[in-house]
């Protein structure tokens, strides 16, 4: 029984390494097309409550991710966004990032985490407090 055991556990533990990536995974049909930002969130002082806010439909303010990995945005509230016309996904141990990019040719770029559940997108750059922007899928 102990050797059956420990044969499952060197099996999981192979597979669970093996399945793992640090190399870059181009965006998928999960990812591709234009996303209309809806709330965007954050929290207020280290302690206090996390607060959501909605983003009204008009005017647009949305970004378009190609299959090409360009990068089209548009809205006040995204210029953050303006300076990069690329980008690119990676897998990590803990999920995805989402890399924004000046050029093809960028190897960093500015990272932020990346979930997408339907139709739904969840932008999560590095704040102290905690913050988001969330996307819902418009084309």
């Amino acid at each position: 029984m102990k050797t059956t055991t420990r044969t499952y556990t060197l099996l999981l533990l192979i597979l669970l390494v093996g399945c793992s990536t640090d190399e870059p995974v181009r965006g998928g049909n999960g990812l591709w097309g234009t996303w209309r930002l809806y709330e965007e969130g954050s929290g207020g002082e280290v302690g206090v409550d996390y607060f959501t806010a909605p983003v009204p439909a008009t005017p647009l303010q949305s970004l378009t991710f190609t299959n090409g990995d360009e990068l089209r945005s548009q809205g006040s509230r995204l210029t953050n966004f303006f300076k990069s016309p690329y980008y690119r996904t990676n897998s990590t141990k803990t999920g995805f990032r989402l890399q924004f990019l000046a050029s093809r040719k960028d190897t960093t770029g500015f990272g932020v985490g990346l979930s997408i559940k339907g139709d739904t997108m969840r932008i999560t750059p590095a704040c102290i407090e905690g913050c988001h922007y969330g996307f819902v899928r418009i084309r």
